[in-house]
C-alpha cells in the first residue's frame, strides 16, 4: 500500500499591527505574508489595506485552510494544469483590538471581529471569499444603507458571525470581473433566501454557456450572459437600460449624459431596487460591478438640495451615492453620481451602461408604472386635500419626499408587528396585520425631510406586486390619521375609509436595508 502523507494540523499565527507608524505596519504585513508562506501576494496586501489599515490591529493567519470555492476550481482548471498548483488555501481573521492567541481562539472576542478574506494560491490576484463588516470599517448604518447576510467561521472551536456582502476578486485565468460578480450576488442570495441553492464559482462560470466558445480560460460576458446565468440560478431577471447615454449607448461615441430626464429615471429604477434588497449587476463599457447600497445625504445638504426641487421629490433624488463591490478595489467603495464627483472610486453612474436585476417571480408591476401611480395619487381631487391636511396638522410647511420599494408581504408584517410593541392603539398597523397580502408588495412611503431625520413618515400606500397597469389598484392607504382599506363587492373595488386614528406618523420600513435605530 502506497504511504498517505500525514494529516495536517491547523496552524495559527497571530500578527499584531502597529497602528503608530507606517514603516512598522509594513513590517507587520511582512510577517504575515511570511505567514501564508507567501501565498499572499503583495498583489492582495495591497488590496487588503487600502480598507483595513485605519482599522486592523490584529490578523490571525489560520493555514492551511480546505476552502469549497476554490477546489471548485482547482478541481475543474487549476488541478488540469501542466504546472502544479496546492489545492488549499489560507485564511485570514481580522480584529480591531490588539490580541494573542489565546484570546482569540479561546476567549471569544467577537465583538472586535473585523471579518475574514480567503487568500488563494495564485500568481497574482489572490483574494478569495472575502467578507468584511462595514459598521467595522467606518460605514455604519446612520449613513450607510447596505445590503449583507450572515456568514458564519470556525476559529478551533470559537463561532465567529460575520454580516456582511460576499466578495472576491478575479483571477484573470478562470474567472473575470462578470464571474465574481455574479458569485458574489449569487452567494449572497443563496445565504439570505433559502430558495436559491448555493453554486460553487465553477459551476456559475458554465451557467454562462458555450454558445460563444470555451467558458475556460475566460472569455467576456454581457449583460445577456449575466441575464442568462441568473434564470438558471432561479431567478427571474430583468435588463434596465440607462438610455440618459443615448439611444444607441454601446456605439456612441458621445461622452456623459445626453438626457438628464432619461438618466434621473434610470437612477429612480436603480434606487427602487436597492432599496427592495436586491443586489444590481451594474455594466459598464468594459467592466462589471455589483451595486449593495448607498450612503445618505447630510442633514444641511439635504435641506440645500430640497430648496432646490420640485415637489414630490422621489427619494433617489437624495441620494448621491452607491455603494459597490468591485473586485479592483477593496470592499464597499462609494460611485458618485457623476465623474465631476469622483473621488478615490474612479467610476460614477453616468458611465454605467445597463443594470441586470435578479427578481423573484411574482414581482410584475415596474418601479415605473409604481412612480406614475403616486404621482397621480398626489393630484387625485380625494387624496390631495388629505395630504396637505395632514401637513397642517403635523405643522410641516415642506416639500412630501415618496419612497418606493418592494417587499414581502411576510417581512412587511413582521416589521409592523414590532411597531405595535410600541403604539398598540394604532389602527392602522393593526389594520395591516389583518391584510391578505400577495407575496411581494409595492411599499410607498410618504415623508417630508424633517420626518426623515427621525425615521419616520406620514403616508403610506400597499399594491399589489402582481398586479399591472390595467388592473392596479391600492390595497391598502394610509395618510395621516386617515386609513382607506380595499374592500371588492362583486366586481367592483372600493376603499372603505376610517378617520379616528390616533397616530398621524410612524416608523419607516427598514429591513431590506440594515435596520430601524428603534429595532437595532
Amino acid at each position: 500500500m502506497a504511504n498517505l502523507p500525514a494529516y495536517e494540523n491547523v496552524q495559527f499565527s497571530v500578527i499584531q499591527i502597529d497602528t503608530t507608524t507606517g514603516e512598522r505596519k509594513d513590517e507587520a504585513w511582512l510577517q504575515v505574508q511570511a505567514a501564508t508562506s507567501d501565498m499572499l501576494t503583495p498583489w492582495g496586501v495591497e488590496q487588503l489595506r487600502a480598507g483595513l489599515d485605519p482599522h486592523v490591529k490584529t490578523v490571525l493567519v489560520e493555514t492551511p485552510y480546505v476552502c469549497e470555492d476554490f477546489r471548485s476550481l482547482h478541481q475543474n482548471f487549476y488541478g488540469r494544469k501542466f504546472r502544479e498548483r496546492p489545492s488549499k488555501c489560507c485564511r485570514l481573521h481580522f480584529f480591531n483590538e490588539h490580541l494573542s492567541e489565546s484570546e482569540v481562539v479561546f476567549a471569544f472576542p467577537r465583538e472586535h471581529y473585523i471579518g475574514f478574506s480567503v487568500v488563494e494560491p495564485l500568481m497574482v490576484r489572490c483574494i478569495g471569499r472575502t467578507v468584511i463588516r462595514p459598521e467595522m470599517i467606518g460605514l455604519g448604518p446612520e449613513h450607510f444603507h447596505l445590503l449583507g447576510t450572515r456568514f458564519r467561521n470556525r476559529v478551533g472551536g470559537t463561532l465567529y458571525e460575520c454580516n456582511g456582502f460576499p466578495y472576491r476578486s478575479q483571477s484573470n485565468e478562470a474567472t473575470v470581473c462578470a464571474h465574481v460578480t455574479m458569485w458574489a450576488v449569487c452567494r449572497y442570495l443563496s445565504h439570505k433566501f433559502d430558495r436559491y441553492r448555493k453554486h460553487l464559482p465553477y459551476e456559475l462560470i458554465e451557467m454562462a454557456g458555450r454558445r460563444n466558445g470555451r467558458i475556460i480560460p475566460h472569455r467576456g460576458l454581457n449583460y445577456a450572459d449575466y441575464a442568462e446565468m441568473l434564470d438558471r440560478f432561479g431567478c427571474h431577471p430583468i435588463i434596465v437600460t440607462n438610455h440618459g447615454l443615448g439611444s444607441q449607448i454601446f456605439a456612441s461615441k458621445e461622452d456623459g449624459i445626453q438626457d438628464q430626464q432619461a438618466f434621473n429615471d434610470f437612477l429612480k429604477i436603480l434606487y427602487c431596487y436597492i432599496e427592495s434588497g436586491f443586489p444590481l449587476i451594474a455594466s459598464f463599457s468594459e467592466h462589471v460591478v455589483s451595486i449593495v447600497g448607498h450612503a445618505s445625504l447630510d442633514q444641511d445638504v439635504t435641506r440645500e438640495r430640497v430648496s432646490k426641487l420640485n415637489g414630490p421629490i422621489h427619494a433617489a433624488e437624495l441620494v448621491d451615492e452607491y455603494v459597490v463591490m468591485d473586485d479592483a478595489y477593496f470592499p464597499y467603495q462609494l460611485m458618485p453620481r457623476t465623474k465631476t464627483q469622483q473621488q478615490n472610486y474612479r467610476r460614477a453612474l453616468d458611465e454605467v451602461r445597463r443594470i441586470v436585476v435578479p427578481l423573484p417571480d411574482e414581482a410584475y408591476l415596474r418601479p415605473t408604472d409604481v412612480d406614475n401611480y403616486v404621482l397621480d395619487f398626489l393630484e387625485d381631487k380625494v387624496f390631495e386635500p388629505m395630504v396637505t391636511e395632514t401637513l397642517q396638522d403635523l405643522e410641516l410647511n415642506e416639500p412630501i419626499v415618496y419612497r418606493p420599494l418592494l417587499a414581502t408581504g411576510v417581512s412587511f408584517k413582521q416589521f409592523k408587528q414590532r411597531e405595535l410593541a410600541d403604539k398598540p392603539t394604532d389602527l392602522a398597523i393593526r389594520m395591516q396585520l389583518a391584510l391578505s397580502l400577495p407575496r411581494f408588495v409595492w411599499c410607498v412611503e410618504m415623508s417630508t425631510p424633517s420626518l426623515r431625520t427621525k425615521d419616520e413618515a406620514f403616508g403610506e400606500i400597499l399594491l399589489d406586486a402582481t398586479a399591472g397597469e390595467s388592473d392596479l389598484e391600492p390595497i391598502f392607504i394610509r395618510i395621516g390619521s386617515k386609513i382607506a382599506r380595499s374592500t371588492i363587492t362583486g366586481e367592483d373595488t372600493r376603499l372603505d375609509y376610517f378617520d379616528r386614528n390616533p397616530y398621524s406618523s410612524f416608523a419607516q420600513y427598514r429591513h431590506n436595508l440594515g435596520a430601524s435605530p428603534r429595532h437595532a
